[in-house]
């Protein structure tokens, strides 16, 4: 039997007691390779399935390019010494470091409150009733004011200490402000999840698909988890002796990464079921752009559903009254039915617990039977063949 070879050699990082800065690398290094995945994705639905991009792709790539600077800022700080205990970096290097941190706080911020417009964005580009999407811009105008006050009190020191130092207690309620900011971002979320259940409560379809749907919108509510642990490890790090302490610095910024890169990718969740059709199916490859969307995307779409389906309609009905050669003969056909718009009104006061603005995707077997007899001829003496 061959023994296990074990490789030593020179390591990039080594993880010690008076040294973590390798764990906070390794960490942003991995959760940025995941957020950029995510938005090639996300790139991917916007041209080839949609063949252009909404304001929330738009937002999420910018909410992308403040996570990479953030984790790029990161590693800076990481070289400058941030995570080694105060004897092993010089004064020079702590400075940067401490610098290097205070922005990458405020771009955790920016990057979050930026992911919250997206997934309000993808609600409008969902929505077509007033009254949602009024609550999405209000929500929209919350996120920036929250923004805004956050990157304030991140930002914003009081004490005899510069904003950007690091390793010192500047307000006796320090801890207090991440709690506060915690709280709120919390709350934003809870009430971001609430714009689908509105939107589907009012959709008329199976309750496994309705579920599916908010359990990827529901995808952001760990946010809030990772939000508690950046928390809860900011007291420990505030509070445990010797307080601020370098080496202890390095958990809290850890979760606020996990928690900004989280943000980021769970803002793509929601339209991963087109990318996922789209190379299983070759839908997305073979039947153009409007056949594999997002199902929630169909009820802003309303012209073109009903243009899709007058096509679909004669299409269907010269398929079906083809000859066929066998008895058992067959055809295949979809189409898109949605009520036409003078008359939506009246279906939807007529119907009760149906959508009255969803377009449902209906594919449809026909079958086509032929009767023939055949009999002779008495003129000519051949045999012919009626059909009826």
């Amino acid at each position: 039997m061959s023994s296990l070879t074990i490789v030593e050699g020179p390591r990039t990082f080594t993880i010690t007691p008076d040294d973590h800065g390798g764990i906070i690398l390794v960490v942003g290094c991995v959760l940025m390779t995941w957020t950029l995945l995510c938005f090639m994705i996300r790139l991917y639905n916007g041209f080839s399935l949609r063949s252009s991009l909404g304001l929330d792709d738009l937002a999420c790539g910018l909410a992308t390019a403040i996570g990479v600077a953030q984790t790029i800022v990161m590693c800076a700080a990481v070289s400058n010494g941030f995570g080694k205990s105060s004897f092993l970096v010089a004064e020079s290097h702590t400075r940067r470091a401490e610098k290097c941190m205070y922005a990458v706080a405020i771009l955790s911020v920016g990057a979050i409150a930026i992911t919250k417009a997206a997934m309000l964005f993808f609600h409008l580009r969902i929505t077509p009733h007033r009254s949602q999407r009024i609550t999405c811009y209000a929500l929209v105008a919350l996120c920036t004011v929250w923004a805004v006050v956050v990157m304030t009190l991140v930002g914003t020191r009081c004490g005899n200490h510069t904003p950007e130092t690091l390793y010192a207690k500047h307000c006796e309620n320090y801890e207090n402000r991440w709690i506060g900011v915690a709280v709120t971002d919390s709350c934003l979320e809870v009430i971001i999840f609430a714009i689908p259940v509105w939107i589907l409560w009012a959709v008329n379809t199976r309750r496994s698909y309705k579920a599916a749907i908010l359990v990827a919108f529901g995808s952001r509510l760990l946010i809030p988890v990772a939000a508690a642990f950046q928390v809860y490890t900011s007291v420990q790090w505030a509070t445990t002796e010797p307080p601020f302490a370098p080496v202890q610095a390095v958990l809290p910024f850890v979760w606020l990464s996990v928690e900004t890169n989280y943000a980021i990718m769970a803002a793509t969740i929601p339209t991963l079921g087109n990318f996922f059709k789209s190379i299983n199916t070759r839908w997305g490859a073979m039947d153009g752009p409007d056949v594999v969307q997002y199902a929630l995307e169909s009820l802003s779409e309303q012209s073109r559903s009903d243009n899709r389906t007058a096509t679909g309609s004669k299409n269907t009905a010269t398929e079906a009254t083809e000859p066929s050669l066998r008895p058992d003969g067959s055809t295949y056909s979809f189409r898109v039915r949605s009520p036409r718009p003078s008359n939506r009104r009246e279906l939807s006061s007529a119907q009760t617990g149906a959508s009255d603005e969803s377009n449902l995707m209906i594919i449809r077997k026909t079958v086509s039977t032929s009767v023939e007899r055949a009999y002779q001829d008495q003129d000519d003496g051949r045999r012919r063949t009626e059909g009826m």
